[in-house]
């Protein structure tokens, strides 16, 4: 992919925050190039010679300011973290600092001179309040494409911000939300493709696993969370970024212990002698269970999740096969 293409691909993607920042910098850069062209010079004190262009009092000095202050913008807009820390950056000091010094004084900085400071100040503060605008109106969208495409969270240091596979899939963005996030990112209907995780949160998932298999063993599946991840020797946001809610870690912990109960079903429905088949399956449920409390909840409570609904359905399908085989003319029995 060649560069201009990838450019393009990259700004086709852009929030409608990144969109604003560019047009809004573009304009102050132009702005700033003809008050520049207006007057370039670089003369400093209270009579200092300025030329308006369009309300704003331009030589040299404010030119140069303007074109610091607008011109990196044009990168960062690239990115939408960037732009949103711009436009705070760029209200509080570009907007609202230097408006409420023009209020008060001809001489802003001691470097540029405004002989129509109250008109200077109100542009000013004015640009500053878009730009804070323009992060409010970004966050609230964002916010309310989050509740209405169902977008986790983004995790933190240990962890991937892309969520499981199986875990979400979004709903067709609407208008509101291919603009807060930008087009292609809110309006798919697969699911998301996971991202391997790195090693370290790979290691904290492994401690939270074994952690908490050991503690569901021993007191149940409704021991304390901070108690998990206490003994994993993990902190509680490590928990909770890996494992938001206790049937998220339910599920990861017994899941394999629900494949080997159908697969356990599914063997026992294939025996001839549905007899035996019956006696096999109790017996390696009943070792399945042994010495673990939380599986034992588990399968007296059910599991909810999901996953879990496959390997249920499996295992009910395979114990109705063996029960109807058992009930046959012909078929052996224990007495």
């Amino acid at each position: 992919m060649s560069v201009s293409v990838a450019a393009r691909h990259a700004v086709s993607r852009w929030s409608f925050l990144q969109y604003a920042v560019f047009v809004v910098a573009a304009m102050h850069v132009v702005w700033s190039i003809a008050g520049w062209i207006a007057q370039p010079s670089f003369a400093i004190g209270e009579h200092a010679p300025t030329t308006p262009v369009i309300c704003m009092d331009y030589n040299g000095w404010h030119a140069v300011a303007g074109l610091a202050l607008f011109g990196p913008a044009l990168i960062l807009a690239f990115r939408k973290s960037w732009a949103a820390w711009w436009c705070i950056a760029g209200a509080l000091g570009g907007g609202f600092a230097a408006g409420i010094w023009a209020w008060f004084s001809h001489r802003v900085a001691w470097i540029f001179t405004f002989p129509h400071n109250h008109m200077d100040a109100v542009v000013h503060i004015v640009t500053g309040v878009i730009l804070l605008a323009l992060v409010g109106v970004q966050a609230g969208w964002t916010a309310a494409c989050a509740r209405c495409c169902r977008i986790p969270r983004c995790a933190t240091a240990d962890t991937d911000p892309t969520p499981p596979a199986d875990a979400i899939t979004r709903r067709r963005g609407s208008p509101m939300c291919r603009a807060a996030l930008g087009p292609g990112r809110c309006a798919t209907m697969t699911p998301l493709t996971p991202r391997p995780l790195r090693s370290d949160a790979r290691r904290n998932r492994a401690l939270l696993l074994d952690a908490a298999r050991e503690m569901f063993a021993d007191h149940g599946i409704d021991v304390a969370m901070a108690d998990i991840a206490r003994h994993a020797g993990v902190s509680n946001g490590t928990l909770y970024n890996r494992f938001p809610t206790r049937g998220d870690l339910v599920e990861a912990v017994f899941v394999d212990r629900l494949e080997s109960l159908a697969a356990l079903a599914e063997r026992a429905a294939a025996d001839p002698d549905p007899w035996n088949g019956f006696v096999a399956y109790v017996t390696g449920m009943c070792e399945l269970q042994a010495g673990d409390r939380g599986f034992n909840e588990v399968a007296a409570r059910g599991m909810t999740a999901a996953a879990a609904q496959p390997l249920r359905d499996a295992a009910v399908a395979s114990l109705a096969d063996l029960f109807a085989r058992a009930e046959l003319p012909g078929a052996p029995r224990r007495h």
